[in-house]
């Protein structure tokens, strides 16, 4: 098992769970190696979230998804205060 954890201070937490509700129907469904995620938001706002996949190569592929890249940009736009997002090793 391969993890990804990323954290920060959002912006707006209503917008981060809308955010979450519309990857996991427009983007799930496109993932290789995902076995699921944990997320939560403290009542100061702070977000933690790990994502688990059967490997580092399969979550590779998964943050290479063009509409994974997408959901990143929408997020760090408009939700994330933070510069804790995930980034795979060597990149």
């Amino acid at each position: 098992m391969f993890v990804q954890v990323f954290h920060g201070r959002l912006a707006d937490p209503v917008r981060w769970v809308a955010q979450v509700a519309r990857w996991r129907e427009e983007i799930h469904p496109w993932t290789t190696g995902f076995l699921g995620f944990t997320s939560g938001v403290t009542t100061d706002d702070y977000m933690v979230t790990v994502a688990r996949f059967e490997s580092e190569a399969l979550a590779r592929v998964d943050s290479d998804l063009p509409e994974q890249g997408g959901l990143v940009h929408r997020v760090v736009q408009g939700v994330h205060r933070g510069d804790h997002l995930p980034r795979l090793p060597g990149r």
